[in-house]
């Protein structure tokens, strides 16, 4: 897939689509080639996956 080559290791940021369609940010906790998933690590007490294909780019945060 060719999103699996934009997603680095665990830390990363992602931006991706929900089950509504909304657009949320989450933190690559793992990434599972084999189910094609990627565990995320979130703000909140349920942490979640979301499939490859929901994942819409990374986030690059910048501070001067």
């Amino acid at each position: 897939m060719r999103v699996r080559s934009q997603i680095g290791p665990s830390g990363q940021i992602i931006a991706y689509r929900n089950a509504i369609g909304t657009i949320w940010l989450g933190r690559v906790a793992a990434v599972d080639e084999s189910s094609g998933r990627i565990d995320l690590s979130r703000n909140t007490p349920s942490n979640g996956s979301v499939r490859m294909s929901d994942v819409v780019g990374r986030v690059v945060l910048t501070t001067r």
